[in-house]
């Protein structure tokens, strides 16, 4: 098959959106089909992600900043650069030199349903993937691979009646390298070692800041803490900066080992993005902010489930926050081992699979 991906990445979407799509292609090209992934130039759109995978990059147009006014539908049109019906006509032209297209996967909280019905001429089928359940949709599957209650019931009224709809984190995309990784976890028994920090690939609001000055008051030097700073954060010199002479961090950056770091991780901190699913899957006990508005529902919903606690979304969190909640939850070993059963349970790391079988279907 030849699928086409269609996701943006920037400073202010961040890269989950690519990076979900990234683990969607490499498992379809295991399976013999051509990938070809086509993007917006947007500022901070990390190419090198896409290319350093070995996938075709297509790159739409860089916007006119000046000269476009978003529409106020639907509330995330802005993220795209440039109107609906002109990425529309200019995603066409692009995959009409490409042949022919077996599926056309969409990742974009911009994009909705008469952009995919222009989209229809040029491909046999469409995937969208989304969270938000704000906008109709003409698919053919849709994912949304987010714990939310009432999920199954959110796209019943914005979806054909023959879509495919794949709800819940049963559906998660993750890499393999996670799933390798479950199957050899060691026994947690709620004692913390090492603390795993990471808030996804942009970190507009520096969280990683706030998490770093709560470890360093905390002051605990047989603590290990492991930072992995995200391809597009624009805090990197800051943050190394930081933590020069603290000999107990350690900072990776353009990790390919993220699976193996998480699994000897005995606490996390981090976003409520992709990474929440990573980290449920290999049952990591997090503290968690929300850095994006479209993942408080979700945060929330995971919270009063027990999978982890939830400070509260990035413009309202302190450091007092993060050091308070810190202090507290590395001395209760009862409420870390729950945390992680929870959380192993909610996400077994075969939710690409059950997509695969859809999309190949």
């Amino acid at each position: 098959m030849r699928v086409v991906f269609r996701a943006d990445a920037s400073i202010e979407i961040g890269t989950g959106h690519v990076m979900r799509c990234l683990t969607l292609a490499d498992a379809l090209r295991a399976r013999g089909s051509t990938i070809v992934f086509v993007c917006r130039d947007l500022p901070g759109f990390p190419a090198q992600l896409v290319l350093d995978r070995g996938y075709e990059l297509a790159l739409l147009q860089a916007p006119d900043a000046e000269n476009f006014v978003p529409a106020e539908f639907p509330r995330h049109a802005s993220w795209l650069g440039v109107s609906w019906q002109q990425d529309a006509e200019e995603t066409c032209t692009l995959m009409r030199s490409l042949g022919a297209v077996d599926w056309l996967v969409v990742d974009h909280y911009a994009l909705h349903c008469q952009w995919e019905q222009c989209i229809r001429a040029v491909t046999q089928k469409i995937m969208v993937i989304d969270d938000l359940a704000d906008r109709r949709h003409d698919c053919d599957i849709l994912l949304d691979q987010n714990f939310v209650p009432e999920n199954q019931n959110r796209y019943k009224e914005i979806t054909n009646n023959n879509c495919i709809r794949l709800v819940g984190p049963k559906f998660a995309l993750l890499r393999n390298e996670f799933l390798e990784q479950r199957r050899n976890l060691r026994n947690r028994n709620g004692t913390v070692k090492k603390i795993f920090v990471f808030f996804g690939g942009a970190d507009p609001t520096n969280e990683m800041m706030k998490a770093i000055e709560a470890l360093q008051i905390m002051g605990d030097k047989n603590l290990k803490k492991i930072i992995v700073i995200g391809p597009n954060n624009p805090h990197r010199d800051r943050i190394k900066s930081n933590l020069k002479g603290f000999f107990d961090f350690s900072i990776f950056e353009n990790v390919r080992c993220m699976g193996k770091l998480m699994a000897e991780s005995d606490l996390s901190l981090g976003a409520v993005g992709t990474t929440t699913w990573e980290r449920c899957c290999l049952g990591v006990p997090t503290i968690a902010t929300s850095i994006a508005l479209n993942q408080k529902n979700v945060a929330e919903s995971l919270a009063k489930k027990g999978l982890h606690l939830y400070l509260g979304y990035c413009d309202a969190v302190t450091v007092h926050d993060y050091t308070y909640c810190l202090k507290t939850i590395v001395k209760n070993k009862t409420l870390l081992i729950k945390m992680e059963n929870l959380s192993k349970k909610m996400v077994d790391g075969l939710g690409i699979e059950r997509v695969l079988k859809e999309i190949m279907s």
